[in-house]
């Protein structure tokens, strides 16, 4: 074959052939999906903010009905605030449970060791109080 037939078959073949990057068409699939979600909640928020003048306003009154609407924003924006302050801190790390598990235990067993007369004591209570709670 000469070079032109097989440049002319690779061609067929890269067309014919499945995308290799099916994700780049699932991502902008999901891109296109919170683009439309986004709108629909920004839809969702204006016709509750709307409904919420239209049933204050003839109890409230034609002044009072914007500002409750401007109140319930600003408390929207208020919790958008601290819940964007709260995401923006570094998180900590976590101490390993089993190292805090096991200092716990050592701690407990060097102060039963030291005041073995007292937790005795405090068993023989907890016993008594508990014999005492069932008559």
């Amino acid at each position: 074959m000469d070079d032109m037939t097989r440049l002319v078959l690779a061609l067929v073949e890269a067309l014919a052939a499945p995308p290799r990057r099916p994700q780049v068409a699932r991502l902008g699939g999901q891109a296109l999906a919170v683009v439309i979600a986004g709108a629909c909640a920004i839809a969702a928020a204006i016709c509750a903010l709307a409904a919420l003048w239209t049933y204050t306003e003839p109890r409230a009154g034609a002044v009072a009905a914007p500002l409750v609407v401007a109140g319930a924003l600003g408390v929207l924006a208020l919790a958008a605030l601290v819940s964007a302050w709260v995401l923006r801190r570094p998180r900590r790390a976590r101490p390993d449970a089993g190292a805090s598990v096991a200092r716990l235990l050592a701690e407990v067993s060097s102060m039963v060791k030291e005041h073995e007369g007292t937790m005795l004591l405090a068993a023989l209570a907890a016993g008594l109080a508990a014999g005492a709670r069932g008559k």
